[in-house]
């Protein structure tokens, strides 16, 4: 079974979460309703066509072609090639099935420089709260990119009392985390490549540590030679600052499958 076949023709059981890491920051959401959502799916090679530099050469393979890629929402957390796909966006929205939600910036490009209708574009801010359905809520967080992309954000997801925060890129930046360790996520997705103003592995751990996270799960690496990443000091970091938190390292393709009632509010009571 090809990774078509895996997102968009199985069945994700009931009261799950199904989560497949794309490789990079990409990754894609299904619930049991069968509602899906990628966020910042990097799916060609437009990375060296764009800079035309072969350390932003693809070093992975593409498992899945954007014409055949169709989640209802599309979601970047920056302009940044490897968030907002500038060659994988036009084919997906080609077949008029998505809608996409970024910050403003991203919206703009996509509209004049894509042709994307307004009306399949949402704007997000940090503050944003949004229903995608009644099963599964998104929230918007700041992230700290730097100078790079100042409107990057973080993201949220609660499926039935499970959630997840997606960092985007973004360095260690207290302030930040202070209003994401009131969400109270269960699940982080981090980027650790401890480049281009993003978390090391270490401040990966340390960051799992801060918000009492139960899984954290590295990404942002292994894709271009020019951003590195070290997957292994987030695994050794998780394990010193937050001894009770799983480091769970996904290959490319692969499918995690959450329980949203195994975060229960009897759990909730020992997290807190």
């Amino acid at each position: 079974m090809n990774l078509h076949q895996q997102l968009f023709s199985e069945h994700t059981p009931e009261d799950h979460l199904d989560i497949f890491w794309l490789g990079q920051a990409g990754f894609f959401f299904r619930t049991d309703a069968g509602l899906s959502l990628a966020v910042d799916p990097y799916l060609t090679d437009c990375g060296e066509r764009i800079k035309n530099y072969k350390g932003f050469k693809r070093l992975t393979p593409k498992l899945i072609q954007p014409k055949d890629f169709c989640p209802r929402y599309v979601l970047s957390t920056h302009h940044h090639f490897d968030h907002l796909d500038y060659d994988a966006i036009p084919d997906i929205a080609a077949q008029g099935t998505s809608e996409f939600l970024a910050p403003e910036s991203c919206c703009t490009l996509m509209h004049d420089e894509m042709g994307i209708d307004s009306q399949r574009l949402t704007a997000l801010s940090p503050g944003d709260e949004l229903h995608l359905d009644r099963d599964l809520t998104l929230y918007v967080f700041d992230a700290d990119h730097g100078a790079m992309a100042p409107e990057a954000i973080g993201l949220g997801i609660e499926y039935r009392g499970l959630r997840i925060y997606i960092s985007g890129d973004t360095g260690f930046s207290p302030e930040i985390f202070r209003t994401v360790h009131k969400f109270q996520p269960h699940v982080g997705i981090l980027s650790v490549n401890g480049a281009f103003g993003n978390l090391t592995g270490t401040e990966g751990g340390q960051l799992a540590g801060l918000l009492n996270l139960s899984l954290a799960i590295p990404c942002h690496f292994g894709t271009f030679a020019e951003h590195g990443g070290d997957p292994a000091s987030f695994i050794s970091s998780v394990k010193e600052h937050a001894p009770t938190c799983t480091p769970f390292l996904m290959a490319q393709g692969e499918r995690l499958r959450l329980n949203a009632y195994d975060y229960s509010d009897s759990q909730e009571q020992e997290r807190l």
